[in-house]
């Protein structure tokens, strides 16, 4: 048809990215994403122009269905756009159509619980961060805009995204989108499963794997258990799980790296899951329906005098130090009994099908369980037996050099960032806070550190803090509103998203390690 006439032609014309014909609507405004400004211009007057026209009914009934098909994607321009110029030239138009009646798609919110940085307020290093997002996607993304609320992770952060799905590595970045779909889909995290499909297309997928999981490849489709048990149980992968795929004489047989890749990639994004859930992130409205639907469900927030006594014995235990002679066996009777609340699980059916089909290819199921230390099946992991910085780098580099110091970078990053400020609170030397947030996930996980003194935790966490890291780092898709709102302290938006974060790499480098651990095994057999 004509639109496939018009994304054969812009990708002969850019031959920048392969875009495919059979995803039209960012193949459509591929011309505009472009950092040149004379060349944004005219392309972004070329474009609008095009489709005022099929507004108008000027150029026949094919061009009338492409600006129907394009309209959420121009009010997103009009108002998301990281430049004045593709803002100014969309706003246009959507006032034009609004002026004559016409019911307009909303501009995109980033999340259900706090407001996302907007492109128009986005300055300085935020709006570097924000145009050089979309001019690698089209949009600047729910989670970019959340993330911005610390720009220097941020900016770590989508180097490390990148380096994943499209950096050096055995496997196709086809490949590794759909894996990260599959790893998003186990979490149920309808939001990431949308996101990856757009990216599974623009980098050359095919579309068939997106609706028949019989056209998905075997080899892929072997890849279920691991993923399964990585997503929920990762202290139980074992080195057979991945030796039964590695080591079969068959065309299904996965080499060393790709396993590591694969690896990589499913950590990331499950770990990433956890981000989305505590965010309560949405999709945009040109990307299908959201993630969470609206609901009556009224949470309180946290009662002031409550979380500003709270945040009041923070302080003082921060400022007093921790005594080194409380009960290290106090983490058996804390961190153990592990907190458990119900949350609203934010999928409807038509959206837990679409992840039942991607995650569920082989239908395994593998619901998480509490890690159980007196569990005969598996036991705990001690850092000084295999960590990050010893044994997870080293083999990574092995793979990847380059994806292993972006990893190793972005770690250490999230557990040196701070400002020095709680609440409104400034000079606050908070570095055992955030330490206990990243022992407590992983212990969660069934890391155990020998020379950390896990009484610390009791006194520096509320229990409603703990409450959202092990639903960050065990359930995200049980994640609600109250969870984000109700943390125990008086917090900033940014302080709040911090926290997140260093649940999320701390789980992230939890289920690495365990994924390590079992390849390194294998290769020394």
């Amino acid at each position: 048809g004509f639109v496939c006439l018009v994304c054969l032609f812009v990708l002969c014309v850019i031959g920048m990215v392969r875009w495919r014909k059979d995803d039209p609507t960012l193949a459509f405004f591929f011309s505009i994403l472009t950092d040149e400004d004379d060349y944004r211009r005219v392309a972004v007057e070329k474009v609008v122009s095009r489709l005022r026209r099929g507004w108008l009914g000027e150029a026949g009934e094919m061009e009338k269905r492409l600006f129907d098909l394009h309209l959420p994607t121009v009010v997103r321009m009009a108002y998301e756009a990281p430049y004045e110029d593709i803002r100014e030239g969309f706003g246009a138009l959507v006032e034009e159509v609004r002026s004559t009646g016409r019911a307009l798609p909303q501009p995109s919110q980033a999340s259900d619980y706090a407001p996302g940085i907007r492109t128009i307020d986005a300055q300085g290093k935020i709006l570097e961060l924000y145009q050089d997002a979309f001019l690698h996607c089209g949009r600047v993304s729910s989670v970019v805009r959340m993330m911005a609320y610390q720009p220097a992770y941020l900016e770590a952060y989508l180097t490390t995204y990148r380096e994943i799905l499209r950096g050096q590595g055995s496997l196709s970045s086809s490949w590794r989108c759909f894996i990260a779909i599959m790893a998003s889909a186990r979490l149920k995290i309808h939001y990431l499963v949308r996101v990856l499909q757009t990216e599974f297309l623009m980098s050359g997928g095919e579309e068939a794997w997106l609706v028949d999981p019989n056209a998905v490849p075997q080899k892929l489709r072997e890849l279920c258990k691991v993923n399964a048990i990585l997503a929920r149980q990762p202290w139980r992968l074992r080195t057979e799980d991945l030796e039964v795929l590695v080591r079969q004489n068959s065309r299904l047989k996965w080499a060393v790296g790709e396993m590591g890749t694969a690896l990589m990639v499913m950590t990331h994004f499950h770990s990433l899951a956890g981000f989305v859930g505590g965010c309560g992130l949405l999709v945009d409205e040109d990307m299908g329906m959201p993630w969470r639907q609206p609901g009556n469900e009224i949470f309180p927030l946290d009662d002031d005098n409550s979380a500003s006594q709270s945040t009041d014995d923070l302080f003082r235990a921060l400022q007093s130090g921790i005594h080194e002679n409380e009960d290290r066996d106090l983490i058996r009777s804390s961190v153990d009994r592990q907190e458990s609340h119900s949350g609203r699980v934010g999928t409807t059916t038509d959206i837990s099908e679409e992840c039942d089909r991607y995650a569920n290819i082989t239908g395994l199921p593998y619901p998480y369980e509490d890690f159980d230390v007196h569990s005969r099946d598996y036991k705990l992991l001690r850092a000084h037996e295999f960590s990050w910085s010893r044994e997870g780098y080293s083999l990574v580099s092995l793979f990847s050099k380059d994806l292993a110091r972006v990893l190793d970078d972005q770690f250490e990053l999230i557990q040196c960032l701070t400002d020095g400020c709680i609440g409104n609170t400034a000079g606050v030397d908070t570095s055992p806070f955030r330490e206990a947030i990243w022992k407590y996930a992983q212990r969660l996980n069934g890391i155990e550190h020998d020379d950390y003194n896990y009484a610390r935790i009791n006194k520096l966490l509320q229990r409603p803090l703990k409450v959202l890291v092990k639903k960050v780092v065990c359930n995200p898709e049980t994640i609600s509103q109250g969870d984000f709102e109700r943390m125990g302290l008086q917090l900033r938006t940014e302080e709040r998203v911090h926290i997140i974060l260093l649940a999320m790499e701390s789980r992230k480098q939890c289920a690495l390690l365990y994924g390590l651990n079992a390849l390194a095994r294998l290769m020394t057999r």
